[in-house]
């Protein structure tokens, strides 16, 4: 697949390119194991193996573990101090900071892309990365940076007692472990503030999914159909509009794509629109599956993790989906793990 991996730099916020290192991503249920683990209480000997070996790999430089926006979302709403502060302390020093690009920002270097290929337009489509430092990264909004006046620097440093660099790092450390006793003490923190948009979200996918399954809609029995409708007006509607002005097309498909067919197959060749889409499918046809917020954050992590690193680790059912369901491990040539052990085994160590 189009796999990118590399090194982190310290004054860049982007990771660059080294062909001799993997990329693996993790489910946040295995953070939580590897937080055990290393607590001294792993659900297994073979964790606390594999966490030794991983931080080895990491440090070594042969492996990068980075975090999405998906996994600070999850963190940061677990109010059960003893499981989230281990994970978050394993996952800062496994990560070293290490994030992957949301697929809000990647989608716009893969519409690009898929536009020239076509049409020839744009002449030169950008690039995104989709590896980089920081939760800022991770949302697609930038570095975390403090904006201190030149003339106010030192005083600044003296009374905070630390340089500003280093009160960035902190301040990226408590963005992932925010610990209990600091939640408590900061203005308005809302830990779920997120997860009310998710709801949302979730509210309007199931309204689709009783429209397919109830007899004498329009899109009754056609998932396929109604998902690839709803990614292009839904999620990447802005994406798109602002691909095709670049590109010198209205801000419409009408005018480069002649019909619903040529819609689908374009979609389909958006490597983070062809993993959301195949998922999405294969959970629709499935009358019995009762969709939760889960299954939404899932899709919006692998659509990223699945196309752009070289192992996923993550549960059991979407593991299935993934692989025996939709073969998109083939497709993009990227293991699809379930277990920590399999991990282990595919790294060799």
């Amino acid at each position: 697949g189009p796999h990118e991996t590399g090194a982190l730099v310290e004054a860049d916020p982007v990771i660059s390119r080294d062909m001799h290192q993997r990329t693996v991503y993790l489910d946040i249920n295995h953070w939580y194991a590897l937080g055990r683990a290393a607590q001294g209480s792993p659900d297994s000997p073979e964790h606390a193996t594999l966490l030794t070996a991983l931080r080895g790999e990491v440090d070594s430089g042969r492996l990068v573990i980075p975090l999405s926006s998906i996994s600070y979302e999850e963190l940061t709403e677990n109010p059960r101090d003893q499981l989230r502060e281990p994970a978050a302390d394993v996952m800062w020093h496994l990560s070293k900071g290490a994030t992957i690009a949301p697929a809000s920002r990647v989608v716009d270097e893969e519409i690009a892309a898929e536009l020239n290929r076509r049409f020839g337009r744009p002449a030169f489509p950008a690039k995104v990365p989709k590896f980089g430092v920081g939760v800022g990264f991770a949302l697609g909004i930038g570095p975390l940076k403090a904006i201190v006046p030149p003339e106010k620097r030192t005083e600044i440093e003296t009374r905070i007692g630390m340089t500003i660099p280093d009160a960035e790092a902190l301040l990226e450390y408590y963005a992932l472990t925010t610990p209990g006793v600091l939640r408590a003490q900061i203005p308005n923190f809302d830990p779920n503030g997120r997860r009310r948009q998710a709801d949302a979200e979730l509210a309007a996918l199931r309204v689709m999914l009783n429209n397919i399954h109830t007899d004498g809609t329009s899109i009754t029995g056609r998932p396929a159909d109604a998902v690839y409708a709803r990614q292009l007006i839904g999620d990447i509607r802005e994406n798109v509009a602002k691909a095709l002005t670049t590109a010198g097309y209205a801000a419409t498909f009408t005018m480069p794509l002649k019909n619903a067919d040529e819609i689908t197959d374009f979609i389909k060749r958006l490597p983070t629109q062809r993993v959301a889409t195949d998922l999405k499918i294969h959970y629709a046809r499935n009358p019995q599956i009762n969709w939760k917020i889960n299954h939404l954050r899932d899709i919006a992590a692998l659509s990223v993790a699945i196309p752009y690193t070289d192992a996923v680790v993550t549960d059991r059912d979407v593991c299935s989906a993934a692989t025996h369901g939709t073969h998109l491990d083939k497709e993009f040539n990227t293991a699809i793990l379930s277990k920590l052990t399999d991990l282990g085994d595919y790294l060799g160590l």
